[in-house]
């Protein structure tokens, strides 16, 4: 009786938000080479007010993580001269997109 009801409630329909969608999902393709394709992700604050700065190559999986007592730009910029320095040059990065990736000072250093 309920649901014969809702059914036929013209304001319970216009609520109803319908079925949902769902996105495919794509997976990333896989690089053609290690360091060629890295993401980077930050994991804290700690206890002690320490991050770690996790670099993964895309094509190994291979993590590097460093631990920073800052996100900020100039904090990222050095440790990821120390990985870079060891591991090469990406061609890609990928990040969410976070603070320290947005503003000036890291667009200035890592951009052409």
């Amino acid at each position: 009786m309920v649901e014969e009801i809702v059914k036929t409630c013209i304001p319970c329909q216009a609520s109803y938000p319908g079925p949902s969608v769902r996105e495919p999902v794509i997976p990333t393709p896989l690089p053609s080479e290690p360091w060629v394709s890295i993401a980077i992700d930050f994991a804290g604050p700690f206890p002690t007010g320490d991050y770690v700065m996790d670099v993964t190559d895309e094509y190994s999986r291979y993590p590097e993580a460093e631990i920073i007592m800052s996100t900020s730009a100039e904090v990222v910029i050095a440790k990821l001269d120390e990985i870079f320095a060891r591991q090469g040059f990406p061609q890609t990065v990928k990040s969410d997109n976070g603070a320290p990736f947005q503003g000036q000072v890291f667009c200035q250093t890592c951009l052409p």
